[in-house]
């Protein structure tokens, strides 16, 4: 049974853009990656959670707009 999810995710004040699509996608890796994109060919990132796509969505959108992302690294 497929699970449903919203390929536009909520990225503009609250709003679906359609400029975001979130699909799951066979890239290599043993199980299908909900891949994040911007106007169809830009990849933002890929992630085995849609919720963490969601997320990759919403922070390139911030950025597009002017806003700082900072990110933590890892040791």
């Amino acid at each position: 049974m497929a699970r449903k999810f919203n390929p536009y995710p909520v990225t503009n004040h609250g709003k679906r853009d359609e400029r975001y699509q979130i699909s799951l996608e066979y890239c290599g890796y043993e199980h299908p990656m909900f891949t994040a994109r911007f106007c169809d060919d830009e990849l933002i990132g890929r992630s085995r959670f849609y919720a963490s796509a969601v997320m990759l969505a919403s922070g390139h959108n911030a950025q597009r707009n002017g806003a700082m992302i900072i990110e933590a690294k890892g040791e």
